[in-house]
């Protein structure tokens, strides 16, 4: 079996960013009478096991990446009548002030490596705010002993064990809220998972204006 992975180094804007996408993969309750994986996680991997099973899944022969189809749906999500996926940067304003590098409200700078220009660091802004599991921390060094013990001391969950190993100290696992609180509950009836693939291409081939807007996540472009 292939694993495909994606190696940076000295580049920490990439674990936050792993941090934001899984927020919004686990804000939806699980696909009912399927699997315990939520409905968002559900979704991306569905799409990009269409786009892979398609040859349009490798961004160095023309395709789109694995991480621009999670963008995909996770917009889409955020546009779709019933579930509509809150923005979780939506308080991230305060971005461009001059001066504000310690991290006002809204401001939470992250160096930030350019592949172009291995020598050219700038900042970005790191902020997001999950309704139930807080605002995005920063990462320390130690953190990852800490969790790694805590991971092999009270393993209470899977969804915990993941938290704890990958995202470093953020989410259920850090103290901000356990798993079966960690969802987000439309008002409405969740449509099915086979509901929501077929409007997913519905969007993006009609709804979605190409010509005059872009993904965004951030600004729901």
């Amino acid at each position: 079996m292939r694993v495909y992975v994606d190696l940076s180094f000295c580049n920490p804007i990439a674990i936050h960013n792993t941090r934001l996408l899984f927020a919004y993969a686990h804000m939806l309750p699980p696909v009912p009478r399927i699997s315990a994986v939520p409905l968002p996680t559900a979704l991306i991997l569905l799409v990009k096991m269409w786009a892979k099973g398609r040859g349009i899944a490798d961004a160095s022969n023309g395709g789109l990446s694995s991480y621009a189809y999670s963008l995909l749906v996770i917009r889409f999500l955020q546009s779709e009548l019933g579930l509509q996926l809150p923005n979780l940067q939506h308080n991230a304003g305060e971005w461009g002030k001059k001066g504000n590098l310690k991290g006002s409200a809204g401001v939470f700078l992250v160096p930030s490596v350019s592949s172009s220009d291995p020598f050219h660091v700038s900042c970005q802004n790191a902020y997001f705010e999950h309704p139930l599991w807080g605002k995005n921390e920063a990462i320390v060094p130690q953190e990852r002993k800490m969790n790694e013990a805590m991971d092999a001391a009270e393993s209470e969950t899977e969804f915990d064990e993941i938290v704890s190993a990958g995202l470093f100290g953020w989410g259920p696992a850090g103290g901000k809220g356990k798993c079966e609180s960690a969802f987000i509950t439309p008002e409405s009836v969740t449509p099915s998972l086979s509901v929501l693939f077929c409007r997913f291409f519905l969007f993006v081939s009609r709804e979605f204006d190409w010509g005059a807007r872009v993904i965004c996540i951030r600004s729901g472009g």
